[in-house]
């Protein structure tokens, strides 16, 4: 397995960058639109993001849990800029200027580290 671009830990920020961009290659993987359980499925499995830290919850009474509010976050910057659309509820899709959009892990790592 490649090394993480990014962390989900019970406090700080995840880096929304790197999971943009592993947001846009785990579409690309699955073909260019999938369903937020499927696409959230596939960014944990390319990240390697374990059991333990999908389970960390937020902070005070909201019951969400860390990861999956950051990746809607990650997704909802991404249909801002353009690069995914959100074609019906729940369905989001790559759109062309969002695969141009170079998905480079090696990149986000590097500047995660700056």
């Amino acid at each position: 397995m490649m090394g993480r671009t990014f962390l989900i830990e019970p406090d700080g920020l995840p880096d929304l960058p790197a999971m943009m961009l592993v947001t846009l290659g785990a579409l690309r993987d699955l073909g260019g639109s999938a369903n937020i359980n499927e696409l959230d499925e596939k960014i944990l499995e390319l990240e390697g993001v374990t059991e333990a830290e999908q389970a960390i919850p937020m902070k005070g009474d909201d019951p969400r849990l860390r990861a999956n509010y950051y990746l809607a976050w990650a997704r909802t910057f991404l249909r801002r800029g353009g690069a995914i659309e959100n074609s019906a509820r729940g369905i989001w899709n790559l759109t062309s200027q969002g695969s141009t959009i170079e998905n480079n892990r090696e990149q986000a790592r590097n500047a995660n580290n700056l």
